[in-house]
């Protein structure tokens, strides 16, 4: 257990050590939806209608705690459930809504990458008993699992991040990277897949755009 995650913890440090290759810095604000990350161009506090101080230091915890989010648009007043809401930025952390909670951005590319806690069902079926079987008879338990994640910023596509899906994405962006890495043995594809995903991330632009003032 200790081995995995110390394993973990260095492919995050790996992956934090990716050279970006753009200056974009993602603004703080709720984004609705995935067109706001593409332009850039987030619900900012100052939109937002709530009785939480705007100089709050856990000012986007305490407004995510909330059902519902008022905010003004073009004059107009709206609300949208929280549940429903992309994700949002603070202080330069972009964090996205997946499952039941907000996962931080790790590291920012055009694949970018997180890690997310799943809760995971398991299926336990009973020992065999002479005088009551039913094959169709199981238990039912669930877990929490942290996983690790890659989010396409060219199309807003979540996957897991897994030597299958990372090489889909190769030949979709890259077909020079795609080629090299789907030549290697299956163990070296696992083994390197951080270093592809950082080699990726250095030939490849961010698909984001400054919003124009």
């Amino acid at each position: 257990m200790q081995k995995t995650i110390l394993t973990i913890l260095l492919n995050i440090f790996f992956v934090l050590s990716i050279a970006q290759n753009t200056d974009l810095e993602f603004k703080d604000g709720i984004y609705l939806n995935f067109n706001q990350v593409k332009t850039n161009s987030p619900i900012t506090r100052e939109q937002i209608i709530t009785d939480i101080e705007k100089d709050d230091i856990d000012f986007y915890e305490k407004l995510l705690e909330q059902d519902y989010i008022k905010f003004i648009d073009k004059g107009i007043t709206k609300t949208i459930e929280v549940n429903q809401i992309w994700g949002f930025c603070d202080e330069g952390s972009l964090y996205i809504h997946f499952g039941n909670d907000f996962a931080k951005l790790i590291a920012k590319g055009f694949l970018g990458y997180f890690i997310a806690t799943q809760i995971v069902s398991h299926y336990d079926y009973p020992y065999y008993n002479p005088y009551y079987y039913d094959p169709y008879y199981n238990y039912q338990r669930t877990s929490k699992e942290m996983r690790h994640y890659i989010i396409d910023f060219a199309s807003g596509k979540i996957y897991e991040f897994n030597p299958k899906n990372l090489a889909f994405l190769l030949k979709l962006y890259d077909t020079q990277l795609y080629n090299e890495y789907i030549n290697l043995s299956k163990r070296k594809q696992k083994k390197l897949i951080f270093y592809y995903l950082r080699l990726f991330n250095k030939r490849n632009l961010l698909p984001l755009q400054q919003k124009k003032s």
